[in-house]
């Protein structure tokens, strides 16, 4: 693992051991959101980041994300996600409320990427793909 990936892992870790629980996860979120500003695609790793954080969504359900699950015909994003039972881990069908911050983060992304198809996958990768569970867990780390 690369010493900038295993330092990020490490500042989680002693984050997560010194603090009540609140407080860690305020720390790694911004210890987190500081080392991926410093790689490409900070943006778009920001906003997958806090969707897992401030959502409660595994990194499937992440992945599993189009730009119509988030986004209104009208281009603001929704309040709540619905996301279907291929989506979740159960195979049960569940809603997802988005919090304001979250909405404010992914609305700058969302207008950033331009996407004009509802139907393209949320997050994609350099190569223009849409992130699997897998590759988007060996991402951050």
């Amino acid at each position: 693992m690369p010493n900038a990936a295993r330092s990020l892992v490490d500042a989680v870790a002693i984050a997560l051991s010194n603090s009540p629980f609140s407080v860690a996860v305020r720390t790694v979120s911004k210890t987190a959101t500081q080392y991926i500003a410093t790689k490409s695609y900070p943006l778009r790793n920001r906003v997958m980041l806090l969707t897992g954080f401030w959502s409660g969504m595994r990194v499937g359900e992440i992945a599993s994300l189009s730009v119509s699950d988030v986004v209104n015909t009208d281009g603001t994003i929704k309040a709540e996600v619905r996301l279907t039972a291929d989506q979740t881990k159960g195979r049960q069908p569940r809603t997802v409320f988005l919090p304001q911050k979250l909405r404010d983060e992914l609305q700058g992304y969302v207008d950033l990427r331009k996407s004009t198809n509802l139907a393209h996958p949320l997050f994609i990768t350099a190569g223009r793909r849409a992130f699997t569970a897998n590759v988007m867990t060996q991402h951050f780390y």
